[in-house]
């Protein structure tokens, strides 16, 4: 049940956060995590109350099957898992893992302005699956900590 559950709630919150960047109104809560000059883990912190207007409908489906003491759980963890992949401390983990679960570098390509990739939450199987993965020194230079104001602007940047 703990493992079906998390892949639940991780495979939620990766349309959750895929929508947040894909539809206008969700990007108008998200947006402001993605507007920090900096790239640290206070980074992690920067949460629009507007999102938590819009992202519960996307788990509202495990509403009908799991207990919600479990969901608030394992909720809870991936909200934690969050805060350690905003840095840019941590370069690479062993390959295994980096295969599988979001990592600071699979992270850190999701916060370079110029693309649009990896939107997992604590795995990245979902983007592999999905096609939304990027691996960090396929085509973009990595970030050292900086972000570079881009003159590429992302759809919802262009309204």
């Amino acid at each position: 049940v703990w493992a079906t559950t998390f892949l639940a709630v991780d495979f939620c919150y990766y349309w959750f956060h895929r929508s947040a960047h894909e539809i206008q109104f969700m990007w108008a809560g998200h947006g402001i995590h993605h507007q920090s000059e900096y790239y640290n883990l206070s980074t992690a912190l920067r949460q629009s109350w507007w999102i938590s207007m819009s992202g519960w409908i996307f788990y509202l489906p495990l509403a009908l099957c799991i207990h919600p003491i479990l969901y608030a759980t394992l909720d809870g963890a991936n909200t934690v898992y969050q805060f350690w992949v905003h840095t840019c401390l941590v370069r690479r983990l062993p390959e295994p893992l980096e295969y599988i679960l979001m990592t600071p570098s699979h992270h850190r390509v999701h916060h370079d302005r110029r693309v649009h990739k990896n939107f997992g939450g604590f795995l990245i199987i979902w983007d592999r699956m999905f096609g939304s993965f990027q691996d960090e020194y396929d085509t973009v230079r990595p970030l050292n900590g900086r972000l570079q104001k881009s003159d590429a602007k992302l759809p919802q940047e262009e309204v």
